[in-house]
């Protein structure tokens, strides 16, 4: 799931129709470049992010690896403005750390999913059945304004609309 996500996200950010409304001019060979930059990482450690889930603990590796990932990706602003060879760096560095991220879950399967269940859990997480328990979650806890939300508090709904009114007064 965190690969889709990283590929769409890419997608859309080295897309064409977005290139030519942002401020960078890179060519679709630049761009293209970028886009694999991350999956040169992601292949690197697949292997290497199993034996480190085993030796370490697989919640030590993937907290670190999506912690340093995250890390990566907050720095990417800056290097595509800057250095071009900065940002290609970074994109190979998220890669590399996301890359041990599904070989350490398998790693927490294999601790915690009895063998006769391993399948069927490992499917369902795989296939897109946490994806639809997060949208169920999503659909029962978010709401689109403090008005519509039942359970904050009258002074907590007052507070963050009166804020918002007077940021849009600035």
């Amino acid at each position: 799931m965190l690969c889709f996500y990283v590929a769409f996200t890419s997608y859309y950010f080295f897309s064409i129709e977005h290139q030519e409304k942002g401020e960078f001019s890179w060519g679709e060979s630049t761009r293209s470049s970028l886009l694999s930059a991350y999956f040169y990482g992601y292949l690197l450690l697949q292997v290497p992010g199993g034996w480190l889930a085993g030796k370490y603990g697989a919640t030590r590796v993937i907290s670190l690896a999506m912690s340093l990932s995250a890390i990566c990706t907050l720095f990417v602003p800056l290097a595509a403005r800057n250095s071009l060879p900065a940002f290609y760096a970074l994109r190979v560095a998220t890669g590399l750390f996301a890359g041990s991220v599904t070989p350490s879950f398998q790693a927490l399967w294999g601790r915690w999913a009895p063998p006769r269940e391993r399948t069927r859990l490992a499917g369902f997480a795989y296939s897109g059945g946490s994806a639809l328990l997060w949208t169920l979650i999503w659909l029962i806890a978010v709401y689109d304004s403090p008005s519509s939300h039942p359970s904050i508090s009258h002074q907590e709904r007052e507070y963050i609309t009166t804020s918002l009114q007077d940021k849009d007064e600035k």
